[in-house]
């Protein structure tokens, strides 16, 4: 499933579900069993997500035309070794839910979630030009890492009247999602003249922690086995952005010819982590990039385009398989 189909449908399911909520609860009917109701749910969860601009940033360099066409035609004067990688899209986690069951049809659960999400990668590209008998190596190095948590979530369930053993709830609610991001960038070349001469640049940026209003809603399962305990599976739709990270960054550069420093610099700034796109110099290419600005530059030869907020998409999927245990 496209993630960013999650957005165009979830507005019209919660719009669904709310309604269901108030207009079924007020014709239920009386009943000889003693509400409210304590339940305790566990659940595995496996949920699927894109992470958002961090991944956008090394697909764009990793799979650009230029390096994708010296994979697939292995040309005498290019060549590339190793890929740079994006954050693994899937999240694992244990889901504890509280909930209160007011009647037949209608409870409240309180969630949370462990542990956090804790994503890195640490990978390697070179590209190498050969241009007659000389060899111009440019090493590149990324190492993302994003944390992000679900401290509690609220969701409204609502089950429709129908007599089944395996009983279905209809649910929408929404959580608070906190989440950080950094990245370190390291590119170094050689002269392919005099391979004792040699560049190096450094980038590392680390976001503070943010936090953000996120939705969800889908379908839960529930299929009793004893009178305290029921099997749980359930399919969630999650809507969630963090945004207006502010962020610090340290910069370093160095020059060598030989063993002779001829430059060096070490730079730090702070301001808010902004999403562009920009022309490589080096490799000709256009991509998306992640910088630290106070406020974006008005020029630069790197004709920065698209310039908005960076932003950690947690949108998603998840699919849940546990147990409800009735307290009383």
């Amino acid at each position: 499933m496209d993630i960013q189909s999650v957005r165009g449908s979830k507005l019209g399911l919660l719009i669904l579900v709310a309604s269901l909520f108030f207009i079924q609860t007020l014709q239920a009917g009386p009943s000889s069993e003693h509400f409210p109701k304590l339940s305790l749910k566990i659940s595995g969860t496996a949920g699927l997500t894109s992470w958002g601009d961090i991944n956008t940033m090394i697909n764009t360099f990793n799979n650009n035309w230029f390096f994708e066409e010296i994979r697939k035609t292995n040309p005498i004067n290019y060549e590339v070794r190793g890929n740079i990688l994006p954050l693994d899209k899937w999240i694992f986690n244990l889901e504890p839910e509280l909930r209160i069951d007011l009647n037949h049809r209608l409870s409240l659960g309180l969630a949370t979630s462990f542990p956090g999400i804790d994503k890195r990668n640490d990978s390697f590209l070179a590209y190498i030009f050969y241009p007659g008998d000389e060899i111009w190596p440019y090493y590149f190095r990324y190492k993302p890492e994003i944390k992000a948590s679900i401290p509690f979530k609220f969701t409204l369930y609502f089950s429709p009247d129908i007599n089944l053993k395996t009983k279905i709830f209809l649910f929408a609610g929404a959580g608070i999602y906190k989440g950080k991001i950094s990245n370190f960038w390291n590119f170094s070349e050689v002269n392919g003249t005099d391979p004792a001469d040699s560049d190096w640049l450094a980038r590392y940026w680390e976001t503070e922690q943010k936090s953000a209003v996120g939705f969800h809603c889908g379908i839960e399962l529930e299929r009793p086995v004893w009178s305290r305990l029921s099997f749980m599976a359930e399919l969630e739709f999650r809507s969630a952005e963090i945004k207006n990270f502010r962020a610090i960054e340290k910069y370093w550069a160095l020059g060598m010819e030989g063993k002779e420093v001829i430059y060096q610099k070490y730079e730090e700034s702070s301001g808010w982590l902004y999403y562009c796109t920009e022309d490589n110099l080096i490799l000709g290419i256009r991509q998306v990039n992640l910088h630290v600005w106070e406020k974006p530059p008005d020029y630069s030869i790197y004709f920065y385009g698209n310039i908005r907020k960076a932003k950690l998409d947690l949108t998603g999927i998840s699919l849940k398989i546990g147990i409800k245990i009735n307290l009383f």
